[in-house]
């Protein structure tokens, strides 16, 4: 999807990292900011339908924080599949309590799927490593197990054709062959310019025994972003009166159905200051209220295997709401899913990973419920049954 170099990098392939250690060094450095650590946001609070505060669970405690504005930035939804490239905690928690404070999701079913993840057998339902599609950029070639190049026809870019196209070849492939990946080599580049170039790659690879200036890098498709999420203007407005949200957790539509890669970088940066310049142009608006949440919290035990829950649902959205989809397997993992969010919402969720699994199955129930919806396909979303 690229047709000429455009992307700016910083420390080789560790430009968000960079971007990460400069912001944290500024926010630190500011004596009206004060951060609390290991804290998990469990709900938004609202009243006559407005933002009024936080629910939180911290350090084995519940806390109400007063505030007039939020802004979720919380990221994706990885985790909702079992083969991802975002962290344990991205189980789409922004995203489902922005839903639950009245704001609508938009796109959900646009998932987009990385076509080159490390392929290691124990990062499967936790995080696995990504490796870029620079690596395909420059100059990186993929095979599958009898040693073919089987790009080569599919698309006028080969390797570097769009993501969906990539992935859905290579997933094509590992259905009709043994090994449950392809080969992904980049050799000829040599020791020295990989080293440079890819320095977190080259050194993750030789962690898992892989040098890939001698040898291939095994990798396999897997979810790596979410196009759709909370409906907000290009001003990180919802809709809802105090509550922003910008980023991954957003859905703008600047990325459209399947989004070009390093463009979320772009978006974490503009409409985070964007949010930001938004609320301090309005901070004056909105007046202090007395806020006294009415909470009914379920008081049935939740009697449930959560792990197993968890499992199932990655199962069922990598099974049924994946890299392809058709009506059939979306409406059987509806029923499933639907299932587990049913139970869990009529009952006391009293531990992290109780309202991580929650979340989960809700967000999981909007994007399968938009994938069923939508009979053709566009983008991260491939109909096989399209009408």
């Amino acid at each position: 999807g690229h047709n000429q170099r455009r992307i700016l990098h910083a420390g080789g392939d560790a430009t968000g990292r960079e971007m990460v250690r400069a912001l944290k060094e500024s926010v630190l450095k500011q004596e009206n900011v004060t951060l609390y650590e290991n804290a998990f946001v469990a709900d938004i609070v609202t009243e006559w339908g407005r933002v009024c505060g936080l629910v939180v669970w911290q350090e084995g405690h519940w806390y109400l924080y007063h505030c007039r504005h939020v802004i979720i930035a919380a990221g994706g939804i990885g985790q909702v599949y079992r083969y991802t490239t975002n962290p344990t905690v991205a189980t789409g928690d922004g995203i489902a309590m922005g839903q639950r404070a009245g704001a609508k999701l938009k796109n959900m079913a646009f998932v987009q799927f990385h076509p080159t993840g490390l392929y290691t057998p124990e990062d499967r339902n936790k995080q696995s490593f990504l490796i870029s599609e620079a690596v395909r950029g420059e100059g990186g070639l993929l095979y599958n197990e009898a040693g073919e190049r089987f790009m080569e026809g599919q698309h006028p870019l080969e390797e570097l054709a769009p993501r969906d196209i990539v992935a859905r070849a290579i997933f094509h492939e590992i259905q009709n062959q043994e090994a449950p990946y392809v080969k992904l080599d980049i050799t000829h580049r040599g020791e020295e310019y990989l080293k440079n170039r890819f320095p977190t790659i080259y050194h993750r690879c030789m962690e898992k025994g892989i040098d890939m200036a001698k040898t291939y890098i095994p990798v396999g498709p897997l979810q790596h972003y979410m196009m759709g999420g909370i409906e907000s203007d290009l001003w990180g407005n919802t809709g809802v009166l105090g509550l922003s949200c910008c980023g991954e957790a957003a859905c703008t539509g600047v990325h459209g159905a399947n989004r070009l890669a390093s463009n979320s970088t772009l978006e974490c940066l503009v409409f985070g200051r964007r949010s930001a310049m938004y609320i301090n142009e309005h901070i004056h608006e909105a007046k202090a209220t007395d806020c006294q949440p009415d909470f009914k919290l379920p008081t049935e035990e939740l009697d449930m295997d959560l792990e197993q829950a968890r499992f199932e649902i990655k199962g069922h959205m990598v099974k049924y709401c994946g890299i392809v989809r058709n009506g059939k397997h979306l409406r059987w993992a509806l029923g499933q899913v639907r299932h587990i969010f049913d139970w869990m919402q009529s009952r006391k969720l009293d531990s992290i990973r109780a309202m991580e699994v929650y979340n989960m199955a809700q967000v999981a129930l909007a994007i399968i419920e938009d994938a069923e919806r939508r009979k053709t396909s566009v983008g991260g979303h491939y109909r096989m049954d399209e009408e």
